[in-house]
């Protein structure tokens, strides 16, 4: 919750949009907006982040299907069994990855392609060359998106996440 992250130092301060002018130190200049893209534009190495050492974050987000990931017209986003062991994989084989990081939002869908995820992951946690991984459920990890979650042996879940129903 907002409130944790302020208590754990991890931001500062919290504010609605209409607050943020208020919070401006006196003498600076107010109404000065940052984007999104003025994020992108900073370099890793310019904030002390030119390691090696990376960590993978693998988003499994939306329904689970067989094949790629993609967009479908009716039901939105598609995690791909294909497209997500390419990547467990990918990550597996890079040795510069020291760990991985599921982050799950999704309301499940194939038995057999959250099967074949789960599967991936498991090796990716204790097979040759194992690494660390911790599953990040967002809003919803239910059916395969729970599924797929269990097979990190460390579980991260919001207050608000639904979850379960497996099956």
């Amino acid at each position: 919750l907002a409130e944790d992250a302020v208590r754990a130092g991890l931001v500062d301060d919290l504010a609605y949009d209409d607050q943020l002018d208020a919070k401006v130190r006196p003498g600076a200049k107010a109404g000065v907006r940052l984007k999104d893209d003025d994020y992108t534009k900073v370099g890793a190495a310019s904030i002390g982040l030119g390691g090696r050492s990376r960590i993978a974050v693998i988003n499994a987000y939306g329904v689970i299907n067989s094949g790629r990931s993609g967009i479908d017209p009716l039901n939105g986003a598609v995690v791909g069994s294909d497209t997500l062991v390419e990547y467990i994989r990918k990550a597996r084989k890079d040795r510069s990855i020291k760990a991985i990081v599921l982050h799950v939002d999704s309301p499940g869908g194939s038995t057999v392609a959250s099967d074949v995820i789960w599967r991936e992951l498991v090796q990716a946690s204790t097979g040759p060359g194992a690494r660390p991984l911790v599953a990040s459920m967002s809003d919803l990890a239910a059916s395969g998106g729970y599924y797929i979650a269990m097979a990190a042996p460390d579980i991260v879940a919001e207050p608000g996440t639904l979850t379960g129903s497996i099956g």
